[in-house]
């Protein structure tokens, strides 16, 4: 590595090869793209009945709402099932952020909203048959003055580089005369968005939590590129083919799936001023494929890279 550096320190004249770290996601959308993870409901009383998964279905309309806010480029829900039947994963709720930097490039999202459900509590205040705790019958048989809260705890989380972007809690009551759970059956009516679940009382709360987690989801924190913010600056190692190897990894923020836009850069004198200024041509791009401690290998994915020359990520 000294000697690579102390030959390029010599080259003064040669082009040098500047690589701007890209978003792993596409680069021309201007929306950054996000997945909602099934939410986990592990501890939680089982008081519900008709086949519901409160953690699947606060995903499921949050997805509907951060959509129709469009704000977020949002995964189909259906492609993350897919992906995640095809690698058999069962992945919810409180996600590590190595699996969650797993998850999200599995499924091409920059960023998860993941999370848990802290509590769906359910409560009556006047009724003489059930005292203070409702267990309700798959009839729908009613009861006077329920009142059932539902706290969530979430946070969104960075693919690129598994850390945590911001928390999104919700703490939300709803109160009522009549309770209703709302049957539900996966492959009858389609998802949770159904109106046979949102226009039961469980359906109206989880709804109301996912409009207000969806308003919390900020599109301006989620805009800053793709690595950990730090300025990542080395050479290339070797080339072989369309194979790179640079001179830094995991330990100086580099992360799979980083793209590099590599630029020949040469100061050259304006005609007009007189003044040197230094110029940048594209000259091809790199995407880092496996990250070691202290190095990368990547791919050559268009135009040409040089062994030897300097990389940096800004």
């Amino acid at each position: 590595m000294r000697h690579l550096t102390s030959v390029f320190a010599s080259a003064v004249a040669a082009a040098i090869l500047v690589c701007v770290a890209l978003p792993a996601t596409a680069a021309t959308t201007a929306k950054p793209s996000i997945a909602v993870i099934n939410f986990s409901s592990d501890g939680l009383d089982w008081w519900w009945t008709a086949g519901v998964d409160p953690g699947a279905a606060l995903a499921d309309l949050l997805t509907d709402q951060l959509v129709n806010l469009d704000t977020v480029t949002v995964v189909d829900r259906s492609h993350i099932d897919s992906i995640m039947q095809e690698k058999n994963l069962t992945i919810s709720g409180d996600v590590s952020p190595a699996t969650g930097m797993q998850l999200g490039r599995l499924i091409g999202a920059k960023y998860l909203i993941v999370g848990r459900i802290v509590q769906l509590a359910h409560t009556a205040t006047n009724s003489a048959n059930l005292g203070g705790y409702i267990n309700p019958v798959l009839s729908g048989g009613g009861v006077s003055a329920q009142k059932v809260h539902l706290q969530v705890s979430s946070r969104i989380i960075e693919v690129s580089t598994g850390r945590i972007v911001t928390a999104i809690p919700e703490d939300l009551t709803k109160t009522s005369t009549s309770f209703s759970v709302g049957a539900f059956a996966p492959n009858v009516g389609g998802n949770y968005s159904s109106q046979q679940f949102t226009n039961s009382t469980m359906g109206q709360l989880i709804n109301d939590a996912a409009k207000d987690m969806a308003t919390k989801v900020d599109p301006t924190k989620l805009t800053g590129g793709g690595g950990s913010g730090v300025a990542i600056s080395g050479h290339v190692l070797t080339i072989d083919g369309s194979d790179v190897v640079i001179n830094k990894g995991s330990a100086d923020g580099v992360t799979e799936g980083m793209y590099f836009t590599c630029y020949a850069s040469k100061s050259v004198k304006d005609p007009d001023s007189g003044q040197m200024t230094t110029v940048r041509i594209q000259k091809g791009t790199i995407q880092i494929t496996s990250v070691d401690t202290h190095s990368a290998q990547g791919k050559v994915t268009e135009g040409t890279v040089t062994a030897g020359e300097a990389v940096s990520a800004e």
